[in-house]
């Protein structure tokens, strides 16, 4: 499928090597848009972002073809908790990815509204004044997209009418620095008709929040039910949504500005996709396969977190198989114990292992919306660490 070249459609990218490889991994997928993190999302340890950095990403940056960029926060970030420790932690967190993300010339971070655990007002007024302070902080024109979420547990922000509460909460002079992200896998888990509506649910987040503060677009098909809070994504036409609502977003001119970034990797073989993700390519994959050597190493690995990291890491990967509502608010040190890769692979694990409700769709394997490399556009091969990040945060379900 083709698109017009002013539309920007991209992926989320590697930084492994260096923020400044990111631009031409985003070239050798045919990209016009890109999603990066500026740290490891899942540790809490600040990095330095020497000037050099900037100048290399930023001339990059000018000599490739990506016109819109964003960056992700921390998975650990959680501006709406009520442990008063955790949530400084978290402002202060949440301000250095603001600062970095400027520092790049970047104009959003992307961010999930955080766990509100006790009450859902106080958890909202505690996550707006969150976003206040740290943009006060952080003065210029760098700003937030706020990105809805699948509504798992005590998440915030899987309606509408929470998104807008949520900027609504700013004081008047920042609001213009906040908008918003949609998922479609999490629009399509907190229960909205992306699959058969997607035109209508659209018209809906235009009434109730106004489609010219949506400035990202997440292209996910999802694993789940509709309405089944579970945030776990699937390749594009090859999950619970199916190909068409995202044949309606790459044809829509009123969402055609919107930035358009495709977090679940593909490659370009379909046998291939199941079996290895597409690193090569630099897009951020899965660091585990569903294969019994895998299975029988995560579960010595669990082992291990246990006896390195004592009650809590081990609490912390063995819950994830029930999957509790707080488990974004037990990140700490424990968890670290271990090699940040390591407990990486014992969260995705034991988030493979949460099936509250498997449903078997039947979908055209040749189905897809995303423009494949030729290959005499590839870039030269880059070699990447198997143990990547995973696209999405350990989901905090009850994914």
């Amino acid at each position: 499928m083709t698109w017009p070249p002013t539309d920007l459609l991209g992926a989320h990218v590697s930084t492994l090597g260096g923020v400044a490889l990111a631009p031409g991994r985003g070239m050798a997928i045919g990209a016009t848009a890109m999603q990066v993190f500026t740290k490891t999302p899942n540790q809490w340890r600040e990095p330095v972002l020497r000037e050099a950095d900037v100048v290399a990403f930023r001339a990059a940056l000018a000599g490739s073809g990506i016109r819109a960029v964003v960056t992700h926060d921390s998975y650990l970030i959680n501006l709406a908790s009520p442990d008063d420790a955790l949530r400084a932690k978290s402002i202060r967190a949440f301000t250095g990815e603001l600062q970095r993300t400027a520092a790049l010339g970047i104009p959003w971070v992307v961010s999930h509204p955080g766990n509100y655990i006790d009450d859902r007002a106080a958890g909202l007024d505690r996550n707006a004044r969150g976003y206040a302070e740290c943009l006060g902080a952080v003065p210029g024109d760098v700003g937030v997209l706020i990105e809805g979420t699948a509504g798992a547990g005590t998440a915030l922000g899987s309606t509408f009418e929470e998104l807008r509460a949520l900027r609504d909460a700013l004081p008047a002079g920042l609001q213009a620095r906040v908008g918003f992200c949609l998922d479609t896998a999490h629009l399509h888990a907190a229960g909205y008709e992306v699959t058969d509506a997607l035109e209508a649910v659209m018209e809906r987040f235009d009434r109730q929040v106004g489609l010219d503060w949506l400035k990202c677009l997440h292209l996910n098909d999802s694993k789940g039910a509709p309405g089944s809070r579970l945030d776990r994504h699937e390749w594009i036409g090859e999950g619970t949504i199916g190909p068409a609502p995202f044949r309606w977003i790459m044809r829509d001119v009123r969402v055609a500005h919107v930035i358009k970034i495709i977090e679940t990797p593909k490659g370009d073989d379909p046998n291939e996709r199941r079996r290895t993700p597409n690193r090569r390519q630099g897009v951020i994959a899965r660091t585990t396969t569903r294969h019994r050597l895998t299975r029988c190493l995560a579960a010595v690995l669990l082992v291990l977190q246990g006896l390195a990291g004592g009650a809590v890491s081990l609490a912390h990967a063995s819950e994830r198989l029930s999957a509790p509502a707080h488990i974004e608010a037990q990140h700490g040190a424990g968890c670290l114990a271990l090699h940040d890769s390591v407990r990486c692979s014992l969260c995705q694990f034991a988030g493979s292992q949460m099936t509250s409700q498997q449903v078997r769709t039947h979908t055209p394997r040749g189905a897809t919306v995303e423009r494949r490399p030729r290959a005499r556009d590839a870039a030269p091969a880059v070699r990447l660490d198997r143990r990547t990040a995973p696209p999405r945060a350990p989901p905090t379900s009850r994914s």
